[in-house]
């Protein structure tokens, strides 16, 4: 059968007698009503609005009554054509019934249902198309989409949805839609094609479910997707999530790796056995957490990949991830801070134990003061026996000797600001060597000194003098494994860039230290000793004070081979540097 679909009387009415604000139209109403309701109506009144194979076979069945009525009449009322026309007829109801209760369901349905002719022209639109479009009836019927349902910037989408339509048996797909208002509808389609026998395409018949607040709740849920993923990983602070029971991390942010030397992605699946360094402690703050929901600032011990402790200060809290309980760990490093507070501790210790020397030194001035003027005297004087006169030679020695040690002891315990002068870095280094030499002497530590014709520089000799100590306490230290060591120190005169300089060079015969450690030896509070025994802060304070001198520190070292520190300083000082 090869005749057209078109929009029916029966059809429209039904769809008009439903649609809002046309309730008042009985005429109408009543027509749609009874063609769709009356199901004792001509049967051919349904072959006009339903599927086209229904109309083909409903037109068959009339034909074969018209038949059966025209046999009647010509063999009799006993005709047995009687029977075969009741069941044509309860056929024809029953095919009826069935396109009604189709109508009815399709009309009742909470998602869009239409039927477009191949042009695109409405033939069928249920009330859920009205209720989410805020189109009536009248406004659709016989209306083509393209032209209604899609605004002019539209135009290029309705124009693919066409041959998506019109080319595929059976289509899923989401389109934008303009509503009666102007705004912008996005709906889910599944469509699929009615072709006549001959092959072409009838119409278009599918349903869509408004999906427009579904995109606004994804593209909210995107937006807080993309937040959380952003500060999860571009806050300071390193984050671990771990699930409780197994305490497996699930996610680490890439702070969390560089803190702890893990690799991007190294951390997921490892256990939180992996880094703490306290497992007691790691379950008891689960175990609270769970019970209380959040745990902050707390303190505990992790490990990184190479075992190094670090100090950390934690708070979690218990979230979802993933649809399961976790929980969620931001960690910060407190290893420098709680290394600065120790030093802190240090240096109060240290300027308490300046001022006690500061005392004592002054205490034993005045003695070792009578000491020496005494045996100078005593020297002066006539008639001494010659073992007499060196033996107190020697106690006048000595004491002068003791005298020079608490002077020294005074000038470095002063808390004086900086003063720049002329200073002979010759001396500055015996002075300083004065008051190490008893250490030295118990460690077994030669001193072999190369000091060469220098001119003096311009500098805080005070200062100068925190350098040289630190260093030379810093070799002490290193050769004490040894129980014996060499200390060298060398003296000259440099031209670097049309400009003399003063080149101090202190090696000593230690066990030296690695590469990756000796790039750190001038960080604050980077240290090699054993807690207690170091603050970290002498070198850092050393580089510090050449700087401002305008000279340069740097340091050599190779594994079994010691360490050589050597210093540049301008007869002038500007700005400087280490390196």
């Amino acid at each position: 059968m090869n005749q057209e679909c078109s929009v029916t009387e029966p059809e429209i009415a039904y769809a008009v007698s439903r649609a809002p604000g046309n309730e008042r139209d009985p005429e109408r109403a009543s027509r749609g009503e009874r063609a769709v309701e009356n199901e004792e109506h001509n049967p051919s009144s349904p072959a006009e609005y339903g599927d086209e194979h229904a109309r083909d076979l409903i037109k068959r069945l009339g034909s074969a009554e018209n038949s059966m009525r025209s046999l009647i009449a010509e063999t009799g009322p006993d005709s047995p054509a009687h029977d075969v026309l009741a069941v044509l007829q309860q056929a024809g109801r029953a095919l009826q019934s069935i396109e009604t209760r189709y109508l009815r369901l399709a009309w009742r349905m909470p998602v869009l249902m239409f039927e477009l002719d191949p042009q695109g022209t409405t033939l069928f639109v249920n009330e859920a198309v009205f209720a989410i479009t805020g189109y009536r009836a009248s406004d659709l019927a016989g209306l083509n989409w393209w032209d209604s349902l899609f605004a002019a910037d539209q135009r290029r989408n309705a124009g693919e949805l066409r041959t998506i339509l019109q080319s595929r048996d059976v289509s899923n797909y989401e389109t934008e839609m303009t509503a009666k208002g102007g705004w912008k509808i996005t709906v889910a389609v599944t469509s699929t094609n009615v072709y006549r026998r001959d092959g072409s395409l009838s119409r278009i018949m599918g349903f869509g479910v408004d999906v427009t607040r579904c995109k606004r709740v994804e593209a909210a849920l995107a937006e807080l997707d993309s937040k959380y993923a952003n500060l999860f990983e571009n806050v300071n602070d390193a984050i671990l999530v771990f699930e409780p029971a197994t305490e497996i991390i699930l996610d680490a942010n890439k702070n969390a790796c560089e803190a702890y030397g893990f690799n991007t992605g190294e951390l997921t699946g490892l256990s939180m056995k992996s880094l703490t360094r306290d497992p007691e402690q790691c379950e008891s703050q689960i175990e609270r957490l769970l019970a209380e929901g959040r745990c902050e600032n707390f303190e505990t011990v992790y490990a990184r990949k190479d075992g190094t402790p670090i100090d950390i200060l934690a708070s979690c809290s218990v979230i979802e991830h993933g649809g399961c309980k976790a929980i969620l760990s931001a960690n910060r490093d407190i290893t420098e801070l709680k290394q600065a507070h120790q030093g802190l501790l240090h240096a109060d210790k240290l300027a308490g134990l300046g001022q006690l020397v500061s005392g004592v030194a002054h205490e034993l001035n005045n003695p070792l003061s009578s000491v020496i003027g005494y045996t100078q005297l005593i020297l002066e004087s006539n008639g001494i026996d010659e073992v007499v006169r060196e033996r107190l030679e020697i106690v006048n020695r000595e004491a002068d000797r003791t005298r020079r040690i608490v002077q020294n002891l005074l000038s470095f315990t002063r808390h004086n600001g900086p003063t720049r002068k002329n200073v002979d870095i010759n001396a500055a280094l015996a002075r300083t060597l004065e008051l190490r030499a008893y250490e030295m002497r118990v460690h077994g530590i030669d001193v072999h000194l190369d000091l060469g014709e220098i001119p003096p520089v311009v500098a805080d000799e005070h200062q100068l003098q925190q350098v040289f100590v630190n260093i030379i306490v810093n070799a002490e230290y290193a050769m004490l494994s040894n129980r014996r060591g060499v200390l060298k120190i060398k003296t000259e005169t440099k031209h670097r860039d049309g400009a003399e300089w003063v080149q101090v060079t202190i090696a000593d015969k230690g066990p030296g230290i690695p590469p990756e450690t000796l790039k750190k030896v001038f960080d604050a509070f980077f240290t090699t000793k054993p807690a207690g025994e170091g603050t970290g802060l002498g070198l850092s304070i050393s580089a510090g004070i050449i700087g401002e001198h305008g000279g340069t520190i740097g340091v050599e070292s190779k594994l079994g081979a010691g360490m050589v520190f050597t210093i540049d300083l301008p007869r002038t000082g500007t700005n400087g540097e280490s390196r």
